[in-house]
């Protein structure tokens, strides 16, 4: 009795499941981060594909980039990309460019990636002593504030004091931002919170395992709806700009100006201690 002849195997291979839906791969992989694959396919679904894909197909459903989409983009196969997305697999530095390039990722969403399928970054440390950083501090004449990664308050000096008592009593200058004092000081503040919500997520993936980010991250979710959206969105991240210029308002509605910029103590290597200096602009008392 002669066996029945085996089907050859498609060259193609078998099909891809639907969108969003996880498959098993018969090859060895090292779990990462689950915010990786969340966050990719929050970006994805935030860009169309009218203006990335050559020659969209005409019955396509999706009004965003699919897993297959961004694979031609990436370069890769649907299944590697698929890989990534879903948390299976870590993307090497081929892989890794491929997707950044496809989902035209800006620095700031480029580190983001990176840390996330990479990073396990300890707890930072203080590189000065509190006497040191008070010093520092009060070597300006202009407001200043001392404060680490998570945006707690280490100290300021007496000017800082009196121009921003609320934020040098509050302890955490994020946290600050979304108090009601803060929405009345910043004109343009909507835009000035999602920046910081960005930089904020920059930093959570920066800094994984900080029990003090957590607790920052669980504060802004409470006390504030917008923040809350801006939070679970999970899409822009930001880096910490060395220099920005903000439109404040004064108790009278007077608007006016103020600079500021980002220091680091010589020798740092983290963000464990960083200065602000709020500096008037030209003829601005």
């Amino acid at each position: 009795m002669s066996c029945p002849a085996r089907r050859a195997p498609s060259a193609a291979g078998p099909p891809m499941p639907p969108d969003g839906v996880a498959t098993p791969l018969q090859v060895e992989r090292r779990q990462v981060d689950p915010r990786l694959g969340h966050w990719l396919a929050a970006l994805r679904r935030s860009l169309s594909p009218d203006h990335l894909v050559s020659s969209p197909c005409p019955r396509r459903r999706a009004g965003w980039l699919t897993q297959v989409d961004v694979a031609r983009l990436s370069g890769l196969t649907a299944r590697a990309y698929q890989a990534v997305e879903q948390g299976f697999r870590v993307p090497g530095p081929r892989v890794f460019d491929g997707i950044a390039a496809a989902l035209q990722m800006t620095p700031a969403q480029v580190a983001y990636m990176r840390l996330l399928a990479n990073s396990r970054c300890v707890e930072p440390r203080p590189v000065l002593a509190a006497d040191e950083v008070q010093a520092l501090v009060d070597s300006y004449r202009e407001p200043a504030v001392a404060y680490d990664h998570a945006w707690q308050v280490l100290t300021c000096n007496s000017a800082f004091r009196s121009a921003f008592p609320a934020a040098a009593s509050g302890g955490n200058l994020l946290l600050w931002h979304f108090t009601m004092d803060a929405r009345r000081l910043f004109v343009d503040w909507s835009e000035q919170a999602a920046e910081l919500v960005a930089r904020l997520r920059l930093m959570h993936a920066r800094f994984a395992d900080s029990t003090l980010l957590e607790s920052v991250v669980a504060q802004l979710v409470r006390m504030d709806a917008y923040a809350r959206t801006l939070w679970e969105a999970g899409i822009d991240v930001g880096a910490e700009p060395s220099c920005k210029t903000y439109q404040l308002r004064s108790p009278a509605g007077n608007s006016y100006c103020r600079t500021v910029v980002q220091l680091l103590p010589a020798g740092a290597v983290d963000l464990s201690q960083r200065l602000s200096v709020w500096l008037p602009q030209a003829g601005e008392p």
